[in-house]
């Protein structure tokens, strides 16, 4: 077995329903998808005011999504509204970073 059929593989088991993965509904198309989620404080130190965001990072397999958001585009992650900051493929994995401010 060469390297790309193990990555392969191991992506079946990472990106799965029974370890990982959960479904998700991303702009519409419910796919399995592993979200890492973390808020980031910037805080302006001249007006002493904080503003809190969420990032999310949205794992899914790669060829998953009919298509992939641009930067800046608004992404529906199961019914909430994400600006998409980035997207890119890593190791057969296309991950988006999305923002949404905290309320």
């Amino acid at each position: 077995m060469n390297l790309k059929a193990q990555f392969e593989k191991d992506l079946d088991v990472f990106v799965n329903l029974n370890e990982f993965a959960d479904l998700h509904s991303i702009n519409g198309q419910t796919v399995p998808a592993i979200i890492n989620s973390s808020t980031f404080e910037d805080i302006d130190r001249e007006t002493v005011q904080a503003l809190f965001t969420s990032t999310l990072r949205v794992c899914v397999k790669q060829g998953s999504l009919n298509r992939l958001p641009q930067t800046n585009e608004e992404v529906e992650l199961d019914g909430m509204h994400y600006n998409c900051l980035s997207t890119e493929v890593k190791q057969g994995c296309d991950v988006l970073v999305l923002e949404a401010n905290a309320h």
